[in-house]
């Protein structure tokens, strides 16, 4: 008897307690936090891999949309910077070879870049190398101007990865 009233008991307070999705301590996903379908434009750049520690995952937008403040960073740019990275992101697509998943596990420091627009939605493993100099590149972009609170994010990700900082 004493077991059922336990059992009422759990499943009563299952019921009655709040969803895990309305915590303000929420489990981050590994891939991040999907904007809505309304957010027609991003960037997601994320390390692909094994990790020690934590580290974030960086959008970019010229939209502003919820991420999860722990574990993601947007960086909401003007359309016409926006553009410029996104542009140079396709550009930079079509001369890297995005790595196939068969690599992934060996692969050390990996970086995903996904970029997604109302026309496509397309995805590239850089190796860590690969990265570290898209970085580098679109942080000198010549008619994007950098804000130290943009730069900040990227520059986590390029120590996270071990790249020279120069």
């Amino acid at each position: 008897m004493r077991l059922g009233w336990s059992l009422i008991v759990l499943l009563g307070l299952l019921v009655l307690a709040p969803s895990a999705k309305s915590s303000p301590f929420e489990v981050p996903s590994v891939s991040g936090t999907l904007p809505s379908t309304s957010v027609r434009h991003w960037i997601k750049i994320l390390v692909f891999g094994p990790q020690n520690r934590p580290i974030p995952i960086v959008w970019m937008s010229p939209q502003k949309f919820r991420v999860n403040e722990l574990f993601e960073f947007l960086i909401v740019m003007p359309r016409r910077n926006y553009d410029a990275v996104a542009s140079f992101s396709q550009k930079n697509r079509a001369q890297v070879i995005c790595l196939s998943s068969k690599h992934t596990p060996s692969l050390s420091y990996a970086v995903q870049v996904s970029e997604h627009s109302p026309v496509f939605t397309s995805v590239c493993l850089l190796s860590q190398m690969s990265a570290c100099r898209y970085f580098s590149d679109i942080l000198r972009l010549p008619n994007v101007s950098w804000s130290s609170e943009e730069r900040k994010p990227i520059d986590i990700l390029r120590r996270s990865i071990k790249c020279e900082i120069g």
